[in-house]
Protein backbone atom coordinates (compact mmCIF):
# COMPACT_ATOMS: atom_id res chain seq x y z
CA UNK A 1 0.00 0.00 0.00
CA UNK A 2 2.92 2.01 0.97
CA UNK A 3 4.43 1.55 -2.26
CA UNK A 4 1.89 2.13 -4.31
CA UNK A 5 0.59 5.42 -2.65
CA UNK A 6 4.19 6.35 -2.83
CA UNK A 7 4.27 5.66 -6.92
CA UNK A 8 1.09 7.53 -6.97
CA UNK A 9 2.43 10.45 -5.23
CA UNK A 10 6.20 10.51 -7.21
CA UNK A 11 3.95 10.66 -10.42
CA UNK A 12 1.49 13.19 -10.06
CA UNK A 13 4.35 15.68 -8.70
CA UNK A 14 6.92 14.57 -11.86
CA UNK A 15 3.73 15.79 -14.23
CA UNK A 16 2.99 18.66 -12.82
CA UNK A 17 6.38 19.76 -12.29
CA UNK A 18 6.99 19.44 -15.93
CA UNK A 19 4.13 21.26 -17.40
CA UNK A 20 5.30 24.50 -15.95
CA UNK A 21 7.90 24.47 -18.24
CA UNK A 22 6.81 26.19 -21.20
CA UNK A 23 8.90 27.59 -24.55
CA UNK A 24 8.86 31.21 -24.07
CA UNK A 25 8.47 33.15 -27.91
CA UNK A 26 11.30 36.22 -28.03
CA UNK A 27 12.16 38.41 -30.87
CA UNK A 28 15.87 38.24 -30.51
CA UNK A 29 18.08 40.90 -32.62
CA UNK A 30 20.27 39.28 -34.95
CA UNK A 31 24.46 40.43 -34.39
CA UNK A 32 26.21 41.60 -37.80
CA UNK A 33 29.43 41.28 -37.64
CA UNK A 34 31.57 44.08 -39.34
CA UNK A 35 34.52 43.53 -38.93
CA UNK A 36 37.43 40.98 -37.04
CA UNK A 37 41.32 41.30 -36.21
CA UNK A 38 43.52 38.56 -35.69
CA UNK A 39 47.29 38.92 -34.66
CA UNK A 40 49.31 35.62 -35.98
CA UNK A 41 45.80 33.83 -36.33
CA UNK A 42 44.52 34.56 -33.10
CA UNK A 43 41.45 36.40 -32.51
CA UNK A 44 42.20 40.10 -30.84
CA UNK A 45 39.05 41.74 -31.51
CA UNK A 46 35.69 42.15 -33.43
CA UNK A 47 33.02 45.45 -33.98
CA UNK A 48 28.89 44.13 -34.20
CA UNK A 49 26.31 45.30 -35.05
CA UNK A 50 23.11 44.56 -32.92
CA UNK A 51 19.73 45.51 -34.07
CA UNK A 52 19.00 48.91 -35.90
CA UNK A 53 22.27 51.31 -34.40
CA UNK A 54 23.90 49.47 -31.89
CA UNK A 55 27.52 48.62 -31.86
CA UNK A 56 29.87 46.87 -29.30
CA UNK A 57 33.35 45.31 -29.38
CA UNK A 58 34.44 42.10 -28.24
CA UNK A 59 37.99 41.93 -27.57
CA UNK A 60 40.34 39.23 -26.26
CA UNK A 61 42.12 40.31 -22.51
CA UNK A 62 45.38 39.94 -22.51
CA UNK A 63 45.52 39.60 -19.08
CA UNK A 64 45.86 35.92 -19.42
CA UNK A 65 47.80 34.16 -21.59
CA UNK A 66 46.78 30.11 -21.16
CA UNK A 67 42.50 31.07 -21.19
CA UNK A 68 40.54 33.43 -23.77
CA UNK A 69 39.02 35.77 -22.22
CA UNK A 70 36.84 37.59 -24.23
CA UNK A 71 34.86 40.94 -23.10
CA UNK A 72 32.32 43.21 -24.70
CA UNK A 73 32.57 46.96 -24.96
CA UNK A 74 29.25 48.73 -25.59
CA UNK A 75 29.31 51.57 -27.82
CA UNK A 76 26.33 52.97 -28.71
CA UNK A 77 25.46 54.40 -31.87
CA UNK A 78 27.55 55.28 -35.25
CA UNK A 79 28.30 59.02 -34.24
CA UNK A 80 29.84 57.51 -31.08
CA UNK A 81 31.75 54.57 -32.63
CA UNK A 82 33.39 57.59 -34.97
CA UNK A 83 34.22 59.92 -31.74
CA UNK A 84 35.92 56.56 -30.05
CA UNK A 85 37.57 55.79 -33.64
CA UNK A 86 38.88 59.61 -33.59
CA UNK A 87 40.21 59.83 -29.79
CA UNK A 88 42.05 56.11 -30.20
CA UNK A 89 44.08 57.51 -33.59
CA UNK A 90 44.72 61.23 -32.27
CA UNK A 91 46.90 58.91 -29.59
CA UNK A 92 49.18 58.55 -32.28
CA UNK A 93 50.24 62.20 -32.76
CA UNK A 94 51.70 62.70 -29.23
CA UNK A 95 52.88 60.62 -26.45
CA UNK A 96 50.44 61.05 -23.44
CA UNK A 97 47.29 58.67 -21.77
CA UNK A 98 44.32 59.86 -22.23
CA UNK A 99 40.98 58.84 -20.64
CA UNK A 100 37.46 58.68 -21.46
CA UNK A 101 34.35 57.07 -20.51
CA UNK A 102 32.23 54.98 -23.04
CA UNK A 103 28.74 53.11 -21.69
CA UNK A 104 29.86 52.22 -18.09
CA UNK A 105 33.86 51.31 -18.61
CA UNK A 106 36.18 54.16 -18.25
CA UNK A 107 38.94 53.28 -20.98
CA UNK A 108 42.13 54.85 -20.58
CA UNK A 109 44.18 54.70 -23.50
CA UNK A 110 47.78 54.67 -22.56
CA UNK A 111 50.70 55.51 -25.08
CA UNK A 112 53.84 53.90 -25.88
CA UNK A 113 56.77 55.47 -27.99
CA UNK A 114 58.77 52.33 -30.42
CA UNK A 115 60.86 54.44 -32.24
CA UNK A 116 62.94 58.28 -31.42
CA UNK A 117 60.37 59.73 -33.90
CA UNK A 118 57.17 58.04 -34.15
CA UNK A 119 54.64 55.67 -32.15
CA UNK A 120 53.67 52.76 -34.09
CA UNK A 121 51.63 51.58 -31.04
CA UNK A 122 48.93 52.15 -28.46
CA UNK A 123 48.16 50.37 -25.51
CA UNK A 124 44.75 50.32 -24.40
CA UNK A 125 43.30 48.94 -21.36
CA UNK A 126 39.56 49.39 -20.37
CA UNK A 127 37.85 48.90 -16.69
CA UNK A 128 34.75 48.00 -15.59
CA UNK A 129 32.56 50.05 -13.41
CA UNK A 130 34.17 50.85 -10.44
CA UNK A 131 37.57 50.16 -11.68
CA UNK A 132 37.34 46.66 -10.08
CA UNK A 133 38.61 44.24 -12.97
CA UNK A 134 40.93 46.16 -15.77
CA UNK A 135 41.17 44.23 -19.14
CA UNK A 136 44.00 44.51 -21.51
CA UNK A 137 43.41 45.04 -25.24
CA UNK A 138 47.26 44.48 -26.10
CA UNK A 139 48.94 46.71 -28.72
CA UNK A 140 47.25 48.43 -31.36
CA UNK A 141 48.56 50.01 -34.59
CA UNK A 142 46.99 52.44 -36.91
CA UNK A 143 46.43 49.67 -39.78
CA UNK A 144 44.33 47.57 -37.00
CA UNK A 145 42.14 50.29 -35.69
CA UNK A 146 41.13 51.06 -39.77
CA UNK A 147 40.53 47.00 -39.95
CA UNK A 148 38.66 46.76 -36.70
CA UNK A 149 36.73 50.32 -37.47
CA UNK A 150 35.86 50.55 -40.94
CA UNK A 151 35.67 54.26 -42.55
CA UNK A 152 33.24 52.70 -45.25
CA UNK A 153 30.65 52.73 -42.11
CA UNK A 154 31.24 56.87 -41.64
CA UNK A 155 30.00 57.49 -45.67
CA UNK A 156 26.59 58.46 -44.33
CA UNK A 157 27.05 60.69 -41.51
Amino acid sequence: MKKSLLTILTIFISTFGYSQISEIATDSLEVEKIATVREMGVFKAGLRKLGEDGYYIIFRNYNYSYIDDIQSLDIGDLETLKDFKVILLSCFEKKQTKRFVIGEKDIPVEVSQTGKYRMKYIFIKSFSKGGIIDYDWGGWNKKKIEKLIPEELFKDL
